[in-house]
């Protein structure tokens, strides 16, 4: 009983154990993946900012700019992108909206971002665009691999339309979440003028004006680890109009700024990404680490009953003994075997 005992734990102890990594390494990448329905909206805001009055091409000091971004699942696209990649993607149509304190148009810059749904790698197909002008992405952007790591990454700059190293700089907490700091410094650059400006200004008019558009950040992000979300993000954004064919003129500042996440947005990101960083700790760290733990537990088990199945108890074997002597005579012999007139004792088969 103690011996099948054994064996039904030993096959549940290899069950267990090799169900670890099959949830790890298995699962894990196939059910981890960013829902390409996602919706999402993120406030920062730029105080005390400096602006270009487009009316008088001169810089001026406002109270506050604010800038929308909207992260919003395209499900049928990502659907036409499987079907053509056999890839799960997701694809995000973007839109970062700029407005001053009054809530007038800065700017706005749409965009359309494709990447795999679990790896978070571009996924280069037809459609991907940034403000209308179509782009080959390499690197990451908006959102760091799963299990992200102390390392640099390539990250996408949509203003240059380039990708750059954005660099790990250490862990930091927020709220009480533990995450790694990333800092990516863009130097003056010309860049393409947004297509939607204040006053119906286009890019051929600031051409016709005789300036160019030039623009430079430093952009610093606070990213958990476990989900890959940013949880904080700030950036010393500066943009300027420079003359063309005048380098000695001064440029005119076109937006000057300490651009960071409003705090009501910043907790429900802290909220979201706590939430979610139990589900990818439940495939990474809890079932695959439990499995090999009550494998283990259970190969113990069956070995302990293997080993006292093979053992008999103490004094199992006198009682034995003492069936095949048989028992002894008043004269202490012991009985023979039958004859013709009864058992013969030992000692009469040797008179």
């Amino acid at each position: 009983m103690r011996r099948r005992a054994s064996l039904v734990l030993l096959a549940f102890a290899v069950f267990f154990a090799a169900l670890s990594p099959l949830i790890r390494w298995y699962a894990f990448p196939r059910l981890a993946k960013v829902p390409p329905s996602q919706y999402q909206t993120m406030v920062l805001e730029a105080k005390d900012a400096t602006l270009l009055d487009y009316t008088t091409l001169k810089p001026r000091k406002v109270p506050k700019v604010s800038i929308v971004q909207t992260l919003k699942g395209n499900v049928e696209e990502a659907k036409k992108v499987k079907e053509r990649t056999g890839r799960d993607v997701v694809v995000w149509d973007t839109l970062s909206h700029v407005a001053d304190a009054r809530g007038e148009l800065v700017s706005s810059i749409p965009e359309r971002y494709i990447f795999d749904a679990h790896s978070q790698e571009p996924v280069n197909v037809p459609g991907e665009h940034v403000d209308g002008d179509k782009v080959r992405r390499t690197g990451i952007e908006y959102k760091w691999p799963f299990l992200t790591e102390k390392r640099d990454y390539e990250y996408y700059d949509f203003q240059t339309r380039t990708s750059a190293p954005i660099h790990y700089k250490g862990t930091r907490t927020v709220k009480g979440l533990k995450t790694y700091y990333f800092e990516q410094t863009i130097p003056w650059t010309k860049v393409k003028v947004p297509k939607k400006l204040p006053l119906g200004v286009t890019p051929r008019t600031v051409e016709q004006f005789g300036l160019e558009r030039w623009y430079s950040t430093k952009r610093m992000f606070w990213v958990e680890p476990t989900t890959g979300a940013p949880v904080d993000g700030q950036e010393l954004h500066k943009e300027q109009m420079r003359w063309r064919d005048k380098p000695e003129k001064k440029p005119l500042t076109a937006f000057s700024g300490h651009v960071k996440m409003r705090p009501d947005f910043q907790d429900d990101a802290v909220d979201l990404v706590t939430s979610q960083r139990r589900l990818i700790l439940l495939f990474t760290s809890y079932l695959p680490w439990g499995s090999l733990g009550l494998g283990t537990l259970l190969l113990a088990l069956s070995l302990t009953l293997e080993w006292r199945s093979r053992v008999a108890p103490p004094g199992a074997r006198g009682p034995a003994l003492l069936r095949l002597r048989g028992p002894r005579s008043a004269a202490g012999d012991r009985p023979g075997p039958a004859g013709p007139d009864g058992p013969v004792s030992v000692t009469d088969r040797h008179r």
